[in-house]
């Protein structure tokens, strides 16, 4: 199974998007939910969990900052909360809300307003087959 792009936090995207992401929790039950990066041809294909289980694990560490009045970055923190709810391994190490002004000058005039900043530490861990 794959996931669509537009679904995975940034990290991941940048993965799948290069080498591929495939989630193989469906077909092996007993497996931890990591999803698997790169493209498995007929010699990677994996054949047990034993087999998984033995692939190397990135934990692509993330730290990103969040302006919610920029829509790119209010869809990133929803694509981040979606995927830990998923249960595919994530972990978020920090989560802080901030309230800060934010002034640009608008017809000569300086305009302030109030916007909510999020400051996000997770990992979004993948198995690497392959040795990638």
């Amino acid at each position: 199974m794959q996931q669509p792009l537009n679904s995975l936090p940034s990290p991941l995207r940048s993965i799948a998007g290069s080498v591929g992401l495939e989630y193989l929790v469906r077909d092996y039950p007993g497996l931890e939910p990591f999803p698997v990066s790169g493209r498995r041809n007929g010699a990677d294909n994996p054949d047990t969990v034993r087999d998984i289980s033995k692939m190397p694990t990135r934990y692509n560490f993330t730290r990103v900052v969040l302006d919610m009045d920029n829509p790119e970055h209010e869809a990133e923190y929803h694509r981040i909360m979606e995927y830990a709810c998923a249960r595919y391994g994530m972990s978020l190490f920090y989560l802080e809300r901030k309230f800060v002004k934010k002034t640009k000058m608008v017809d000569g005039k300086p305009k302030t307003r109030v916007i909510q900043r999020i400051f996000v530490e997770y990992t979004a861990p993948c198995r690497v087959a392959g040795g990638q």
